[in-house]
């Protein structure tokens, strides 16, 4: 499980709780939770799993990446040294968002679980840096720099580079699962051409 956060480590909330609740499917699962950790302005990766425990220094902190090679090196040397056979992706929050097309690159399956719309923007719960949600789907893009540049000071032309990774990370993920059919609706509208047989409802344990 590619993740956020993870409990114990910083406040969260339903996430949290629901890839914990994965953990009890039993045999023959055995899960690795990788996520970021950030202490003092650094940050590192965390490793967990049955009889794991690691961290890997990555750095300082920085706005948010699209690619980082030495964070996909590590990512890469991850999967093969424990043999990991899917990865199941809760949130790219935080890492750098090439890690789907490095693990397509390795040949291993990738699961992304929409629990909310961080795909179509950072902003992941499409509210505008005022608060107002923001409907990008039928109003467009041609307000988002201007929202960027208000709530996080970034440059122009930022919203329509992170599209363009985005086309290739949601391209190299096998399969999406949602709570909700109209999460995965609103994705399949921004990205048109995302199959629909890749789109997956499943409501979540409770």
């Amino acid at each position: 499980m590619l993740t956020h956060n993870r409990m114990g480590y910083r406040p969260g909330g339903g996430v949290e709780v629901y890839q914990e609740l994965l953990t009890e499917l039993g045999e023959p699962y055995r899960i690795l939770f990788l996520f970021p950790v950030v202490d003092d302005g650094c940050w590192s990766l965390r490793l967990e799993g049955p009889g794991i425990a690691e961290s890997y220094a990555c750095g300082a902190v920085t706005p948010p990446l699209s690619t980082d090679p030495f964070v996909e090196g590590l990512f890469q040397r991850i999967l093969f040294e424990h043999q990991i056979d899917l990865v199941h992706i809760h949130h790219l929050m935080h890492v750098p968002l090439s890690l789907p097309l490095i693990a397509r690159a390795c040949g291993v399956p990738t699961v992304y679980h929409l629990h909310d719309h961080f795909l179509i923007c950072e902003r992941w719960l499409l509210l505008d840096h005022a608060g107002r949600f923001c409907d990008v789907v039928n109003r467009g893009a041609d307000q988002c720099d201007a929202c960027l540049v208000a709530a996080n000071n970034y440059p122009p032309g930022s919203k329509a580079r992170r599209d363009g990774m985005m086309t290739l990370v949601t391209e190299a993920i096998d399969a999406f699962v949602t709570s909700t059919p109209e999460t995965a609706r609103y994705l399949q509208r921004f990205f048109p051409g995302l199959p629909a047989e890749r789109l997956h409802e499943i409501a979540m344990v409770a």
